[in-house]
């Protein structure tokens, strides 16, 4: 289920879009204060039915999570910090950091070919759709520089998922449809171009190195249990935390996701469930370097994808709010940019999930909306935390 989305370009810029941003009222208690702001938010003219918010600010001794609104638009029970939102594309993070930790282990190097781990079925589809998986490197992949045509947006893709919502996919479906309908983007580390078909073969090699489940890999790789991370599940593969009491009604194109199956989504690109609060505590843990082994893996997260500085990709070079932009900061598995004039790590969801992280203050948000994307609230937010 995926097309390029409104990323979190609207907090980039300080003016337009919540000009009373910088002269608002705080006061003294910083949880009301964010309790204010999704209360507000979700008031405005009906138009965002629910917001679950967390702040972690260990620095400050602040770990705090809120709610507003509705976890179904139609029935109208109130949202409340225990229900799970599908985080969709923000699990590239965890599936990044799980080949890193498989790097620390030993078990692969994230510049080998991705020809050395696929299955031979897996790299035959890759020739015949014109590519050479001896040159695709798993770093390539993590960082979207792989040139790998992405299989969510051939066209047909989300209409299939809108049309078909019970449809049971598999990797292969999704890898076929990515050889059949386009062309490579460009050659390994000369172009970016997000691409859930990079994602989707890193799942497979993390499923095949570890004989594993994906979401089990994934789980065991990090260790959710030592970092707390208590209600974080592969929401296909798995069961649902009991702390958590229900799902959020989450929207795509004005279509209640709810009974969706998830395998559109489930392979790599995305396929994570959580709690507001394990998002925000994953992302705080993981860049003040709490979850890797070793000290310098975390460079290698951090590190920036080099590509050709006259690089361009014609057709996309207006597209200022897209991951698709090749001015993309996009790093081993989220994206920096810069925010109030500091440096922050952010993923986001297609189905209104937001995570940020600013190393300067030790300060991460997470924000899920019901039915779209609110960079607004996420700024007020921001502003506040900091």
């Amino acid at each position: 289920m995926k097309q390029y989305w409104n990323y979190l370009i609207g907090i980039m810029v300080i003016s337009l879009l919540f000009p009373s941003c910088e002269r608002a009222h705080y006061t003294d208690n910083p949880s009301a204060d964010f309790q204010s702001i999704i209360d507000e938010a979700s008031s405005i003219n009906n138009y965002l039915y629910g917001i679950n918010l967390h702040v972690e600010a260990p620095g400050k001794n602040f770990s705090w999570s809120g709610a507003a609104g509705f976890a179904d638009k139609d029935s109208f029970p109130l949202l409340t910090t225990d229900h799970g939102f599908i985080i969709s594309s923000i699990t590239k993070t965890y599936v990044a950091a799980a080949i890193l930790r498989l790097h620390e282990d030993g078990l692969l190097s994230v510049d080998d070919p991705i020809e050395k781990y696929l299955s031979e079925k897996q790299n035959q589809q890759l020739v015949a759709g014109g590519y050479d998986p001896e040159s695709i490197t798993l770093r390539h992949c993590a960082t979207h520089t792989s040139g790998l045509f992405d299989y969510g947006t051939d066209g047909d893709y989300t209409k299939l998922v809108i049309d078909k919502p019970d449809y049971i996919w598999t990797r292969d479906e999704q890898l076929t449809r990515a050889m059949e309908k386009g062309k490579p983007y460009g050659q390994p580390g000369k172009v970016y171009q997000y691409s859930d078909t990079g994602y989707i073969l890193l799942g497979a090699i993390i499923e095949d190195l570890t004989e594993k489940d994906l979401g089990i890999a994934v789980r065991e790789l990090l260790d959710f249990e030592r970092l707390g991370l208590e209600t974080t599940w592969w929401e296909n593969s798995e069961e649902r935390p009991e702390a958590i009491t229900d799902m959020v009604h989450q929207h795509f194109s004005n279509q209640d996701t709810y009974h969706y199956n998830t395998t559109s989504d489930t392979y790599g690109g995305g396929g994570l469930a959580a709690s507001a609060r394990d998002v925000a505590l994953f992302y705080q843990l993981l860049f003040s370097n709490k979850v890797f082994k070793k000290a310098e893996t975390i460079k290698i997260l951090l590190e920036k994808a080099p590509l050709p500085e006259d690089y361009v990709y014609k057709h996309l070079k207006n597209n200022q709010n897209s991951l698709a932009n090749p001015n993309t900061d996009y790093r081993f598995g989220f994206k920096v940019i810069d925010i109030f004039g500091k440096e922050a790590y952010t993923h986001g969801g297609i189905l209104g999930s937001r995570v940020i992280y600013i190393p300067e203050s030790d300060v991460a948000v997470a924000m899920n909306c019901t039915n779209g994307f609110a960079n607004f609230v996420l700024k007020r937010v921001v502003f506040r935390a900091l």
